[in-house]
């Protein structure tokens, strides 16, 4: 058993990078680092080898870059990131704080989804308002 992440950009193609497994009570946890060697958009899916020898392919669901992914035959849609230029100065805001990213589309897009992701902006509003009555 293993996992690969499988990523492809314009300035290198596709290179495949073995995940590392670590057991965490009853499953398998697999990660692996990738720092992109440039700006731009990278694209990513994963393969799973199973115990009988099997390979299964997790990439985006077919007509998405984003959310929750699915198993599929062959190659799947990938997973689309965009790798943006690092600031050479961070403000002091950021240096000192704390950033939250929240992605309401990446968890399982039921029927309610919206009524969800309004209520995602509601928290994220209530926290910033919480946060500039701490001053």
């Amino acid at each position: 058993m293993g996992a690969t992440l499988r990523v492809w950009t314009d300035e290198r193609g596709e290179e495949l990078l073995p995940m590392e497994g670590a057991c965490e009570d009853d499953h398998v946890h697999y990660s692996v680092s990738y720092t992109p060697a440039q700006t731009g958009v990278v694209w990513y899916s994963f393969d799973l080898a199973a115990s009988d020898g099997a390979t299964w392919r997790y990439g985006a669901c077919e007509g998405w870059t984003t959310g929750e992914g699915d198993f599929a035959y062959g190659n799947p849609p990938s997973f689309q990131l965009t790798v943006y230029v690092p600031r050479q100065t961070q403000p002091d805001w950021y240096k000192n704080g704390i950033v939250y990213q929240v992605f309401p589309d990446r968890f399982a897009r039921g029927t309610d989804w919206r009524e969800r992701a309004e209520k995602a902006k509601a928290l994220v509003e209530n926290l910033e308002a919480s946060l500039k009555n701490l001053g």
